[in-house]
């Protein structure tokens, strides 16, 4: 692939995963709206974001099927289509269960997306260079999740109901999607899938070291995204602002997510990258429990701590499994999704009987076992 060609993939690559994080990251600001408009239960309305997850399960899973006959560049393009007609459905359904099948259709396309985003980057890149570049991605997600509640904020000031920023999201994907289809379409693209072995391509040839660390990223995303998807609900509640209001804080956590990642990008951390990951943990450990102890600013500090986990992490599991990365990155996709559909039932369950305040704690949680996971696959790498 020359290098024009490789550079448009990957700008597209980036360009989705900002579609994908401001889609991901709008729900969470207009949640209160949505529970109202259609009067649901904090347990009835997590099935908004459980819908998406459990579909994009599958979706992740089996894509290192659908691989064996597309291309990495070819489900990137399509999921993008894919992405386009959720968000309409999202934005035009008034009955809920099609307004659930629409958040359905939304995890499939984040599925697929999440797959040939992260493998792309490891076929794409150098593993000198992949660090950067991982960080480079993923602060397309910090930007997008910063943009999103902001966009609310402004969007409720012009007047804006919530229906309205799905159906504007929908038309820009469109159009990336539809730009997407001038690429030009790389050689070994056309007749190169993602594996070199037969026997590398199946889940199960992975070994149990991949699925501690599926495990181990999964618990980290779920407390990363239960903060990102409740906080607008948690300052409403416990502090009673507007939507509007809130909206500063959710700010506040993605723009220091977005700024550690920023940094990601031009400077490489020192240390093992086990070690990167679990000092990442700590301190969020610590931002968290300061944010629902002493000040819900200390919210924003946490995602400046949590924000070089998941680059780091994608460059631990490209610098592991190398040739075999795609079938690991629709293995450990798949597992943080249906992680994310019993993260919402959780903290939905939890909300309604014992408050938003409690729910919270459950993040805790998680980052322990994250990191728990991170030592039990350590081991488990030098056992084997």
């Amino acid at each position: 692939m020359n290098k024009f060609t490789q550079r448009l993939w990957l700008a597209l690559t980036f360009l989705s995963m900002l579609a994908l994080g401001f889609n991901d990251n709008l729900r969470g600001p207009l949640f209160f709206e949505i529970l109202r408009d259609f009067k649901l239960t904090d347990l009835q309305g997590a099935w908004f974001y459980s819908a998406s997850s459990l579909l994009g399960f599958f979706a992740s899973l089996g894509s290192a099927f659908i691989l064996k006959k597309w291309n990495l560049l070819q489900l990137l393009a399509i999921s993008l289509a894919v992405m386009a007609v959720a968000l309409f459905g999202i934005g035009y359904f008034k009955n809920y269960a099609l307004f659930l099948l629409a958040s359905g259709l939304l995890g499939i396309s984040m599925g697929f997306m999440g797959v040939a985003q992260n493998s792309s980057i490891s076929s794409l890149v150098t593993l000198k260079n992949q660090s950067r570049v991982f960080a480079g991605l993923h602060s397309m997600y910090g930007l997008s999740s910063f943009l999103a509640p902001l966009a609310v904020g402004w969007g409720i000031s012009h007047h804006l109901i919530w229906r309205d920023f799905f159906t504007i999201s929908a038309v820009v994907v469109l159009v990336l999607f539809l730009i997407s289809l001038f690429f030009p379409f790389p050689d070994w693209a056309r007749h190169h899938r993602t594996v070199e072995q037969p026997a590398q391509n199946t889940i199960r040839g992975l070994g149990k070291v991949s699925i501690y660390m599926s495990f181990a990223l999964a618990f980290y995303v779920i407390a990363e995204i239960l903060v990102g998807s409740r906080l607008s609900l948690y300052t409403i509640r416990e502090m009673g602002l507007t939507t509007e209001q809130a909206s500063r804080y959710v700010t506040g956590f993605y723009l220091s997510l977005l700024s550690g990642r920023i940094l990601g990008t031009f400077f490489k951390c020192p240390g093992r990258l086990t070690t990167q990951l679990l000092v990442s943990l700590v301190l969020s450990f610590l931002t968290l429990v300061a944010g629902l102890y002493h000040n819900p600013w200390w919210f924003a500090v946490t995602g400046l701590t949590m924000s070089m986990f998941y680059p780091t992490f994608m460059v631990y599991l490209s610098d592991i499994y190398q040739k075999r990365i795609g079938v690991m990155m629709s293995l450990a996709i798949a597992i943080q999704s249906i992680s994310i559909v019993f993260m919402h039932q959780i903290v939905g369950f939890i909300s309604d009987f014992s408050g938003i305040k409690m729910a919270f704690h459950t993040g805790l949680i998680f980052l322990l076992l994250s990191g728990f996971f991170i030592w039990r696959s350590e081991v488990a790498r030098q056992h084997d």
